[in-house]
Order: structure tokens, then C-alpha cells, then sequence
């Protein structure tokens, strides 16, 4: 049976034309360090949303007029939300790769046809989070940010220093990530 889960947070990864989501939880044991100031301060949740093919300036969050995206506006007024981040790639698995494994995206180019895999000798960010005690699940919509294979990512690959790697949702609308995540988290 697994360890009662003590603190619970999430990350949001990435998917095809529709949200995924990752997410990450303390686990049974406090994490061992904190970037906040109080050294006694519970251990931070950490929620990365990462959206395929939308521009931050179409983000209400963002400045944008429009209301494109309340629901992602409510959580990122909550959350440290960055003001110049940029995506390292222009296309899902170099970006998404770099994400977890804070590698240039060149450094998974020249690698066999549809080979989008993160290599296993590079360390993750959930595998990082892992060795820190959270608890790490991922809920996602992609077609190619998978642990196992797909038509479009015949390698997956993705699961590393993941708890959970929930695949249920693919290409499913958002409301199917959430509920997912939901779940976990609960």
C-alpha cells in the first residue's frame, strides 16, 4: 500500500490542442529544501500548466482584453506566475523535453526518426521532485507526451519519476484532464 500523502500540489504538462496535466504532491516525507525564505514554511506546491500552441499575449493573465481563459486568469492570480518565459522550441516534444530535463532543445535533435523520448540517462524534473519526497503524477491529453507508445510517439518515454503517467484522456477535452487530476489529488 502506498504512503498516506501529507501535502498534495499539482503540475500541468503538455498536450496536443487541449490542456495536460502533471501532477506533483509532497509525498509521505517533508521534501528537504525550499526556495522560500521561512526554512520552516511547508514545502511549496508546484503547478506547471503547459498548453500546446497558445500565446501567453492571448492569456488574460497576460493583459490580453478578451476573456479567453478565465479559469487559468483565477489560478494565475494565486500562483508566482513568470513574466518572460519563453518556449525553447517551436514544436511540442523538444519543448516539452527541455521543460522537464532543463536541456536546449538541440540536445535531442540527430536522434532516430520519431525517437521523442527523454533520454534516460538525463534526470527529470519529477524525478528531481521525487528524490525530494513529493509524490508526482501525470494527466495528459498529448498524443506525443507519453509514457507509452502512440501512433504519433512510437517511443513514449516520458514517464520518468512519475508516480502515476495517466494516458485515459487522450485527445479528450479539458474537463476530462481535470477530473483526472482531480481525482489523484483528492
Amino acid at each position: 500500500m502506498a504512503p498516506r500523502r501529507n501535502h498534495v500540489s499539482a503540475v500541468l504538462g503538455a498536450g496536443l490542442l487541449t490542456l495536460s496535466l502533471t501532477a506533483v504532491g509532497c509525498g509521505a516525507k517533508a521534501p528537504t529544501s525550499t526556495s522560500r525564505s521561512d526554512p520552516g514554511a511547508d514545502p511549496w506546491n508546484v503547478v506547471l500548466v503547459v498548453v500546446d500552441t497558445l500565446r501567453a499575449d492571448h492569456l488574460g493573465a497576460y493583459g490580453y482584453e478578451r476573456p479567453t481563459s478565465p479559469n487559468l486568469d483565477r489560478f494565475a492570480a494565486e500562483a508566482v506566475r513568470f513574466e518572460n518565459a519563453y518556449a525553447q522550441a517551436g514544436c511540442t516534444f523538444p519543448s516539452v523535453n527541455s521543460i522537464l530535463t532543463s536541456r536546449y532543445p538541440q540536445r535531442f535533435q540527430g536522434r532516430a526518426r520519431k525517437d521523442w523520448s527523454i533520454p534516460e540517462e538525463m534526470t527529470t524534473l519529477p524525478e528531481v521532485l521525487q528524490g525530494r519526497g513529493y509524490a508526482t503524477a501525470a494527466i495528459s491529453a498529448s498524443l506525443i507526451v507519453r509514457a507509452t507508445p502512440s501512433p504519433k510517439n512510437p517511443t513514449g518515454g516520458y514517464g520518468a519519476g512519475f508516480d502515476l503517467f495517466d494516458e485515459a484522456c487522450e485527445n479528450a477535452p479539458a474537463s476530462c484532464l481535470r477530473h483526472r487530476a482531480q481525482a489523484w489529488v483528492e
